[in-house]
């Protein structure tokens, strides 16, 4: 094959997105071609490039990244908000992260940190803090939307955790009731929707339960 057959040949395949900078010497001669998106220069082999499709292999996603390579993109995912603390040393392999903003060290796998996945406390603070009230502002909630009708025998501990309430005007216990966060709408309807309407009714309930 010519040199001119060599570059239509990659012209037909891949336009001018990559450049040969020396002549076609055969299909297992190394030449130096230049990928013209990047500019990076490297040396194939004309049967590499054209039949195993070996390409730019500093835009090679699936290439190992080199310490100063995933030191940018760590920085350009997080900015100063984390530090790297320790060498990347692959992909799969962890790294050591500090959050500056609650200062919280930890370890995570490097492809998690380059795809912008950031402190584990801080996420489950937001999430438990977004859930959980204190006692004394859910006490304060429940007497405001019981109308001392009702009243709560057991301490809150979270919006998953089942209280004991006393309906005062049955004078006995009704059940174990599981009451999420306190909304004005449908707080008092969880504890009205009972079926035991009488003390026999609630007698024969209360064996059930």
């Amino acid at each position: 094959m010519s040199n001119e057959e060599f570059i239509n040949k990659v012209y037909s395949a891949i336009g001018n997105e990559y450049i040969f900078l020396e002549e076609y010497q055969g299909v297992d001669t190394k030449i130096c071609v230049k990928h013209c998106e990047c500019q990076h220069e490297y040396r194939v082999t004309p049967y590499h490039f054209l039949h195993r499709k070996q390409r730019c292999p500093k835009c090679n996603k699936f290439r190992k990244r080199t310490v100063e390579e995933f030191s940018k993109e760590f920085y350009k995912v997080f900015g100063e908000e984390y530090e790297l603390l320790s060498e990347y040393k692959g992909a799969r392999e962890k790294v050591l992260v500090r959050h500056n903003q609650c200062g919280n060290v930890y370890e995570q796998m490097a492809h998690e940190a380059k795809k912008g996945k950031g402190c584990l406390k801080c996420a489950q603070d937001n999430f438990i803090g977004g859930r959980l009230k204190s006692k004394k502002v859910f006490e304060n909630e429940f007497n405001l939307l019981s109308n001392e009708e009702y009243e709560m025998l057991s301490d809150y501990e979270n919006d998953n955790s089942k209280i004991k309430v006393l309906h005062k005007n049955v004078d006995m216990f009704i059940r174990l009731v599981q009451v999420p966060l306190f909304k004005e709408e449908d707080a008092l309807n969880v504890l009205l929707k009972s079926e035991l309407t009488s003390k026999d009714g609630l007698k024969n309930n209360l064996k059930r339960l």
